[in-house]
């Protein structure tokens, strides 16, 4: 057991080392938004700021607490079902997760944000 053990963690480490995606989890959460998320790769902390979006929405309360590790909660959703998250950073680089992060349906408990709703019906109307 302890041998298995050994070399599970042993291919973890290497996968862990290689250029692999990053790795979201949990992979679904509230359509209210709010999941926290914790998303584990290479390279966060050198490439200097980012910004995280889920869906094309920002991400609120970013940390990059390491060079592996960013951690996030997810913003209110548009839809429900899977969407893509990407990491812009200051450098120019993308990061783009094809469908990490799926949002559940809405349950009809919501809390309605009206600032940014107000917001969206303005852009769309300056949009047209």
């Amino acid at each position: 057991m302890r041998l298995g053990l050994s070399a599970l963690l042993f291919v973890a480490a290497l996968g862990a080392c290689g250029s692999s995606a990053p790795a979201v989890s949990p992979t679904q959460g509230a359509f209210a938004g709010g999941t926290p998320l914790r998303i584990v790769g290479e390279g966060f902390a050198t490439r200097g700021p980012l910004v995280a979006y889920v869906c094309q929405r920002s991400a609120k309360a970013l940390v990059v607490e390491s060079d592996r590790l960013i951690r996030l909660k997810t913003p209110p959703a548009d839809a429900a079902g899977p969407c893509d998250i990407r990491l812009r950073f200051v450098d120019g680089e993308e990061i783009v997760l094809s469908e990490a992060f799926s949002y559940d349906e809405p349950t009809g408990n919501e809390p309605v944000d009206m600032f940014e709703k107000i917001s969206r019906s303005r852009a769309e109307a300056e949009a047209e």
